[in-house]
């Protein structure tokens, strides 16, 4: 363990330490969203029969 007694390098170390968990943060929120938009495509593409069809009809 360590103790910073510089205030500037301990104010930037804190902005890097936040900076790194809004990325982490938005990255979880990016794998869930991208996991269900590929759960729905995947049932949307599987249910034929509850598709509603978007070819012309002749």
């Amino acid at each position: 363990m360590f103790v910073i007694k510089d205030e500037s390098v301990r104010e930037q170390l804190s902005k890097d330490c936040t900076l790194v968990e809004a990325v982490r943060s938005l990255t979880i929120q990016m794998n869930e969203n991208g996991s269900a938009a590929q759960f729905l495509l995947f049932h949307l593409t599987t249910e034929s029969d509850t598709m509603v069809s978007f070819t012309p009809i002749l």
